[in-house]
This record gives C-alpha cells, structure tokens and sequence, in this order.
C-alpha cells in the first residue's frame, strides 16, 4: 500500500494556465471522455503508461488524456486524488521519460523538467501537431499575384541564401477582408512544409525588397525548426537570428512597413445608407 503524501504542487510542461478543480461527477465524466480519445486513436499504450507512473509515485494519481497541443502536461498535486494533464502522444513514451515525469511532479522542490522529458517532447513535437493538420484539407497554393509571382523571388532567395535547400510550397494567403490593427504578412507551418504571404503585399506600391524581407524570414523558419528549451517551444532562437542576420534589407524593410502600416491593412468598407422614398 502506498503512502500518503500531500503536496501542493501545480506545474507545467510547456504553456500551462492553472484551472480550478472540476466536481467529482465532472471529473469522471472527462476522465471517461479523454480515455475515449486515446483509445480511439491507437496511440500507443495508455494503461503501460499509468501502471509505471504509478509504480513510481507514493499515491495513486488520476492521469487525464488530452489532444492539447500547445500544454503537454500539467499537474496539481494538491488534490486528491492527484491529477496529472497529458498529451495522448506520451501513451508512446518510453519506461524512462513515465518514470522521470513520475518523480517531476511528486517532487517537494519545484525543478525544471529533465533533459530526457523535454528530448521526447522535441521529437514528438511535430507529431503533437499533425493531426489537426490532417484533418485540414490541402488547399490550393497560388505563389502567382496580381503583382508578384513569389516563385521567382523563392528561387531567388534559395539559391543565394539557402543553397537550394529549401523545398517548402508556397503561396498567397486566403484572408477575409475585415478591419483589423495588426497583420501578419507571412507565415510558415512545420507540419505541412508551407510558406504563406499576405496579398496585402502584392500591390505595386509596395518594394520588392520588403516581400524578398517576408520571404526569407519565413524561409529561414523551414531551415531553422523549432525546439524545446526548458519545456517551451522556442522559434526565434539564436541560431534563427544567425541565418536571418544574412540578408542584409530585413531592418529596411521593417522601417517601411512601418511607415506604410495604414496602406496594408484591410479597410472596412463604407455602408450605404437607404432611404426610403
């Protein structure tokens, strides 16, 4: 029998936002919900992973499945029972990273999460996020402008900068026209290997050093990925800001999105007042 050990401990692997703690009836019903998700999806072995992590704790925890993406685990160990929030995907972790996450969360000292755990987390980070992914359906990439063809300036770039590494798809983005106060003019998705631009750039006012400036940042997001440090994701890192550092126009063109900022945000259109006759 194991003894009992209370602690009052809530922490995070990733971004965590502490919830308040369901009723009991609540509890069961998302407890038999989340095991659902598991088992539908065959990940690995859900009942391998509770029998370890158990074996290695001095009580009994609850263990809630989740498809979250962005928290890989949290834990409150003030509850009793304890209860342990965690990716379906760890259902595939091996005996080392169940029993160091075992020891993580009944540890009396609030310590950072061991090298082993945050190594699975980098290799299955990708894989955390592809399910959403697909689901998605492949739209339709058009890299063609009324302006500018981003395929031209692409090739340009990846020959100078990347050595032709770069095997990524891209193209403009689908956006709806609404008011907004910021934009993001690029974009580049991990999982499915796509660079997008906003058409708000494929006007003829707008220099084409600054879409060659959005290209390759979002260029150098496909050759420098991102990784797990101390349990968050990090995407701009050192090494990212090294291989940026190699095109030369980047704070130019930053300088004139700033002075043209009113130009490339969607307007709202102006509605017509009806009178009636």
């Amino acid at each position: 029998m194991k003894k009992s050990k209370k602690t009052t401990t809530s922490s995070q692997l990733e971004l965590f936002k502490t919830e308040s703690c369901p009723e009991p009836s609540a509890r069961k019903t998302e407890i038999e919900k989340t095991n659902s998700i598991v088992n539908s999806a065959g990940n690995g072995n859900a009942e391998h992973f509770t029998k370890i992590f158990n074996e290695h704790t001095t009580r009994e925890w609850t263990i809630i499945w989740n498809n979250n993406r962005s928290v890989m685990v949290s834990y409150s160990a003030n509850r009793e029972p304890p209860v342990l929030r965690i990716q379906q995907v760890f259902t595939k972790a091996p005996d080392e990273v169940i029993i160091e996450i075992a020891k993580m969360v009944e540890s009396k000292r609030r310590r950072k999460w061991s090298r082993v755990v945050n190594l699975f987390v980098s290799k299955t980070q990708q894989e955390v996020k592809e399910g959403d992914g697909k689901k998605r359906n492949r739209t339709e990439l058009e890299p063609k402008g009324e302006i500018f063809n981003l395929l031209p300036l692409f090739q340009k770039l990846n020959k100078k900068y990347f050595d032709g590494e770069i095997k990524s798809r891209l193209g403009w983005m689908n956006v709806r026209v609404q008011r907004r106060v910021s934009i993001k003019l690029g974009s580049y998705s991990e999982e499915t290997d796509v660079i997008r631009i906003h058409p708000a750039l494929d006007n003829k006012k707008v220099p084409q050093y600054v879409i060659e400036s959005i290209l390759h940042h979002e260029m150098t997001h496909a050759k420098v990925k991102s990784t797990v440090i101390k349990g968050r994701r990090v995407v701009h890192g050192k090494s990212f800001y090294e291989e940026l550092a190699r095109y030369k126009d980047h704070e130019k063109a930053d300088e004139w999105i700033k002075q043209n900022m009113g130009m490339l945000l969607p307007k709202r259109k102006k509605r017509t007042k009806s009178r009636a006759k």
